[in-house]
C-alpha cells in the first residue's frame, strides 16, 4: 500500500507546492512511536510543525484530497 500511494502523494506535492516526506518506520522506530504510528501507510498532517491529523490506509487521490482539505 505504501508503494501504491507514493505516486499519488508525489503528484499532490507537485500540484499544491507542499512538502511530503516519507519515513521507513521499520528503520525509524523512535519516530513511529513518537507519532503513534501503528499501521502503514499512515500519513501525518502537520500544521505549524505540530501533527494535526493522522490518515491511515491507502486511498484514491480524490479521497485523500478531501481528507486534507483546508491544510493544503
Amino acid at each position: 500500500p505504501c508503494k501504491q500511494i507514493a505516486p499519488i502523494l508525489e503528484e499532490i506535492s507537485n500540484e499544491y507546492n507542499t512538502v511530503i516526506g516519507k519515513v521507513n518506520v521499520d528503520e525509524n522506530t523512535d519516530l513511529a512511536s513518537k507519532y503513534d504510528i501503528r499501521s502503514i501507510p499512515t500519513i501525518v498532517v502537520f500544521e505549524d510543525g505540530k501533527p494535526v491529523k493522522n490518515i491511515i490506509g491507502a486511498m484514491p487521490k480524490h479521497v485523500f484530497l478531501k481528507e486534507v482539505d483546508g491544510w493544503i
